[in-house]
This record gives C-alpha cells, structure tokens and sequence, in this order.
C-alpha cells in the first residue's frame, strides 16, 4: 500500500505521485491531477493535498456507476422531490372535478398508459401539420407554411423561431423575439471534443424516426446525414459567435432589415404567418444570434426541399416522440440508451416523468401549495441580505471597478431581487387548456397539442401589452437556482431547499457553506460579463466603462490560465476560458461567506467542509466525458481551485508550501 509521506515534492510531481502512483511523464509545472472516481487512491489524502477528495473519499468510494451514470448531492433531493410529484399524481386521480390541476394531471396521465388509445389516434392534429410540411412545392411555400405552424402551435423551425418575451431594453412591454433552435441533440454534441460515435448515434435516429413515419431506408438515411451535416453547419455558425460569453446577445431590428439575413426566402410572408406581422407594421424584432441564421439561410434552397422537408418533420417527432405512438416510444428509449448510456426505466416512473415535462407548472403550483412555509422564506431572506452586504464591501473595496462603476454595482445589489419557493405569477397560459381523459375520448397528443395551442394564443395575447416585471416565472421543483440577468433576480426553487444546502435547524455555519455559497454564487453573475450588459431593472444596458471591460479582461485571463492547470483522471484539462464565469462565481461565492463566518478556524473548516460535501459528485467515463464539455468545471475542481485560491483555507487547515493545495500568494485568483 502507498504510504503518504511527508517529503516536500514539487507540486505536479507530488499530486501525480500520489494520486496515481506514477511519477508525471510530461507533466506542466503547477499541474492539479485530480483523481474523480478515487480509483487510483488508495487512502483519503490529508486536506492540505486535495481537500475534495479527503473530504469525500469513503463516499465516492461506496458505490458503483454504469459508465452513462452521474450522481451527486442534487441527486438524492430530486428523488426526494420526484416522490413529492408522484405522490401528486396520486392524489390527482381521486379529484371529481373537472379542469383542476388535479384533474388535468389526471388526465394526461391517464393517457399516457393507455396505449391502445395512442395507436389509435396515430398523429392526431399532427396528420395536418405534416401534410402542410410535406406538399409544399417550392422552399418559399415551405417557409410560410412553418410560419403558419408557428403561430398555431408556437413550435420552432429548424430555421428560427417566433416567441414573445418580455423587452430587454425598456422592460415595459412584451415584445416579437426571432430566436435560433436548440439542435435537439444536445448543442455541445458539435463543439469542443466531438463525440462522433454519438453523433453517429443521432443520424441513426433521425433516421429511425423517418422510416417510422414512412420514408423509404435509402431516403431516410441519406436525409439523416444531410440533417447532421446541416446540424454541423449551425453549430459551428454558433461556436464561432462566442456565445459562450455573451448567451444573451441579441440585436433589435426592423421586420424588413431581418428579412434581409434570409437572402434565399421572402421572409415577411413567414412573419405574418408567425403571428409578427407583415410588411405594413412597423414595430421592430429581437434577434438571437444573426450569425445562426445567416447559416441556415445557406440551405434554404429549391434543391433542398426533399431533406428540408424531412428536417422539419424529424425536429418534430423528435420533439414529440413520447407521446405518439408506441413504435415512436420505443424507438426514443432504445436512442436514449445508446446516447446517454443509461439503464431502461420502469414504466410506471418512466409515465410519471413524461407527465411533469408535458405540465410542469401544474405539478409546480401543486408542489409549491405543499411547502409554503413563511419562517424558512424570512430566514433565507436574512441570510441573502448579509451576503448583498458582504458584496456592497467588496465592490467598495475593489481594485478594478471604477468609481463610476462601483455605485451603479451597488444601485444594482440593492434592487436585485431574491425569488425563493414559488413564482408571484404562474404563466396565462397553464388555466386556459383542458385535457380530456380517455373515458371521455381523450387522446394523448391531441391533448398535447391543445396544451401548445393554448401557450400559442396566451403569447399572441401578451405580444405588445405592457408587463410589470413579475410575470417571469419558475418551477418549485426544480433542484437548481439560478440568476436571471433579465430580473436581476436570483432564483431559489422550493425543492433545493433541502439537505445538505438547507435545513432550518442548521447553524450559521452550515447555511452559509450551504444554501448561503449558492445564492453568494449567483449574486456574483449580477456583476460578470452577462451582467454588464443589464440593469437594475433587468433591461439590457451596459453600466460598465471600457476601462472596467479592460481590467476585468485581464482578471479573468489570470483566472482562466489558473484552473487550466488542473487535470482530470481521463487526461481532460479544464477548459479555463470556457469555464471561466462560472469560476468567477465560485471564487466570488467562497470569498462571501468567508468573510460573513468569521476568522474562528472551527468555523471555517466546518464551512470549507460543509461545501465540499454540497459539491460531492460521481462520474461514469462516459457520463464524465459530457460532463467535462459544460461552462461548469467539475466538481472535484471547483472545490479544490476555489480553495486553494482562498488565503483563508491555509489558516484553516494549516496548509504549507510543498503541500499539493498550495499556490503562492501571489498565484492566488480572485476577482472580489
């Protein structure tokens, strides 16, 4: 057995030794070799030479995963929550009412099971829907005909897409947006390290999904490989935009100067049939991403009809697989399988889950109803008033904000808004549809596209109308929080309110290493790159100087470079630029609660402690592999680099040089 030894080794050289019982080959000098899975470490290394891994060793280590599987600490409260759902479900097939929560609840549900009914009905509306797409005769008829889709059922064309939001600029109406789809298989699937074995996988899918629907094999799999390539096309439009840093970058135009980015379609009669609005209308549109749209542009040609048919008819079984027939059922558990190689589900959870992503504001409001609790949300609200104190002083006492800066950052603090539980409002749309079970004749998709429908007509209603700011809602039972820059509001979901982040009988110390270091994360976003571009009231205006840009610049190529360093078990360096926000908000989030528990070393290694067990995690090569693709560094990584960026931790845990989290003082990143 490996004997830890208390020799002063190099800091590459020691970590790869210890770790993984080689001496490093080609190591990089400053090198972090963090052992995920504890695999290759034979005994809980001492904090002061990985503090996550002594931390969660005998955890870690406790259990196996299938090479797809992921688990961490948000795992087991979303299980707690998933009970909480179905026990709602129960309760909704013994409600004799019609057109409740429970009622409707009930009804989909019913019609999920009944399969005998699916098969029956076929594709019910959507029969309409894909004569339209499939009888178009020239590109120009096929674009106004998706149009004519999208303002009936809100769906998005492969192409762009029509939605209404809330205006960025003056935030008192709602306003047309253009938006690029999602590329259904995951963005990330064509960037950064391609995974072409499960790009294969997607072409093999689309075309399953076009033979189910009745396309020869020679066409189906020719157009699958068109649609991936197309996918390719669009992506790397994506990627080269840099949206990575600016995700909410949009441009306002007129309807007539966005119809000049589609050069091959006449693009007003697409608007009107959207529901925007034609040629004589003069109001402006919000546009996603520009580039996106001048790459789709490129296919929207005669010759390509054939697969620009099949594009949209695979974007939409795609999108609706689950709820058409069986044959399409199967054909998108056999995909998921594959693609994210995880074990079958059992039917009635499988059920269960399909429910809550077809009516998750039905089952939020049922959810939110069981956990109201007024002590917890005054609580909570303390806490979140302490942490917007702590970053009104590090704001004063920054080194790269300008003055001008700094008093529009604490304007901004004082606004922000903390959302905790449940939405004020629940969306128009979630009491304007009924559902009908299948003793009554119901059936499954028509049911589905009554529920699309309804969300179609509530945001052609709200289009224009004036909006106060609290009509953006949220789900309680998410297991997340978030911040949103549109609000300049952060986001704390009913069901994240559990242990380990949150319990009231908690101390200080465990709610700020818990629930205290997320919202001291998310506040952090309010005053990034993102945040820059919004106002205290969530309008899109930029309150930075180029001087606060240019020395924030140089912050962050510091921070990028130090958690570069720092390399997975599989080889996989963290991406520090692609990371690099989230980072800062991590750095941002310890440096908050540090200084909010005092300088007792009990104190803060329980806090150092409390959050490197919120932040344990789990991963299968393959489950890994995607994980190491997101704007988030591992888990293993967020700890460990946050901490040894932190003066604080080596009073705590005495750490020394020659020790594996040592970083010199000098070396040490922050930008608060």
């Amino acid at each position: 057995m490996m004997v830890l030894k208390k020799i002063k080794y190099s800091f590459a050289a020691f970590s790869a030794a210890f770790l993984f019982g080689t001496a490093p080959v080609s190591a990089v000098p400053g090198d972090f070799f963090a052992d995920i899975s504890a695999e290759r470490t034979e005994k809980a290394p001492r904090p002061q030479d990985d503090f996550y891994l002594s931390v969660n060793y005998e955890w870690i280590r406790s259990f196996n995963l299938s090479e797809g599987e992921y688990r961490d600490m948000f795992c087991p409260m979303e299980d707690k929550a998933e009970l909480v759902l179905g026990g709602i479900t129960t309760a909704a097939s013994l409600e004799p009412e019609k057109n409740t929560d429970f009622s409707r609840i009930s009804a989909l549900y019913a019609c999920l099971n009944d399969e005998s009914g699916r098969e029956k009905a076929g594709y019910g509306e959507l029969s309409e829907v894909f004569e339209a797409i499939d009888s178009a005769e020239t590109v120009q008829e096929y674009a106004e005909r998706l149009g004519s889709i999208m303002g009936t059922y809100r769906f998005t064309a492969w192409f762009g897409g029509f939605d209404v939001e809330r205006d960025w600029q003056e935030g008192k109406i709602y306003v047309p947006v253009w938006g690029v789809p999602q590329l259904r298989y995951e963005d990330e699937l064509y960037s950064n390290n391609a995974d072409e074995s499960r790009i294969k996988l997607a072409e093999e899918h689309a075309a399953g999904l076009l033979k189910l629907y009745g396309r020869d094999e020679e066409r189906a799999k020719e157009s699958a490989g068109k649609i991936i390539s197309m996918q390719r096309r669009l992506a790397d439009a994506r990627n080269a935009a840099l949206i990575g840093e600016d995700s909410f970058r949009r441009v306002r135009m007129s309807a007539a100067e966005l119809s000049e980015v589609y050069t091959h379609i006449e693009l007003m009669p697409v608007l009107e049939a959207a529901g925007i609005g034609g040629a004589e209308d003069n109001h402006t549109v919000d546009v996603k991403e520009p580039e996106v749209l001048q790459a789709a542009d490129e296919f929207l040609v005669q010759e390509n009809l054939p697969v620009l048919k099949d594009y949209a008819l695979v974007y939409i079984l795609d999108a609706f697989e689950d709820v058409l027939t069986p044959a399409y059922e199967r054909e998108a558990e056999s995909f998921r399988r594959d693609f994210y190689r995880t074990s079958p589900t059992e039917k009635s959870a499988k059920m269960q889950h399909k429910a809550e992503h077809i009516i998750p504001e039905l089952y939020g409001r049922q959810y939110a109803l069981l956990f109201e609790d007024d002590e917890m949300k005054q609580d909570i609200m303390m806490l979140a008033e302490e942490i917007k104190s702590a970053y009104r002083r590090k704001i004063d006492s920054s080194d790269w904000m300008s003055g001008e800066a700094k008093e529009y950052a604490k304007v901004k603090l004082d606004s922000m808004r903390v959302k905790i539980g449940a939405p004020e409002k629940w969306p128009l749309h979630i009491d304007s549809f009924t559902f009908k079970h299948p003793r009554d004749g119901g059936v499954l998709i028509d049911n589905v596209l009554a529920l699309y429908k309804a969300k179609a007509k509530a945001a052609g209603a709200q289009l224009f109308s004036e909006c106060d700011g609290t009509e953006e809602s949220f789900l309680p039972q998410t297991v997340n929080a978030y911040y949103r820059p549109s609000e300049n509001a952060v986001i704390i979901p009913e069901a994240l309110l559990q242990k380990p982040f949150y319990d009231k009988k908690y101390d200080r110390i465990e709610k700020l290493g818990g629930i205290g270091l997320i919202m001291a994360h998310e506040m952090s976003h309010s005053f990034d790159t993102v945040g820059a571009q919004f106002d205290a009231d969530g309008c899109r205006r930029r309150w930075w100087t180029d001087e606060d840009e240019k020395a924030y610049r140089e912050k962050i190529c510091r921070i990028s470079e130090y958690y570069s360093r720092y390399v997975s078990e599989d080889g996989q360096r963290t991406n520090g630029e692609q990371t690099v926000t989230e980072n800062i908000a991590d750095l941002g989030g310890i440096s908050v609660v540090t200084e909010l528990a005092g300088e007792k070393t009990d104190d803060l290694r329980r806090l150092y402690t409390k959050a490197a067990v919120c932040w344990r995690a789990k991963a299968g090569t393959v489950a890994l592999r995607r994980k190491s693709g997101g704007v988030h560094a591992l888990p293993h990584v967020r700890i460990d680099a946050v901490m040894s960026a932190t003066d604080a931790f080596y009073r705590a845990f005495d750490v020394e040089k020659g020790d594996c989290m040592y970083v010199g003082p000098e070396d040490r990143v922050g930008l608060w």
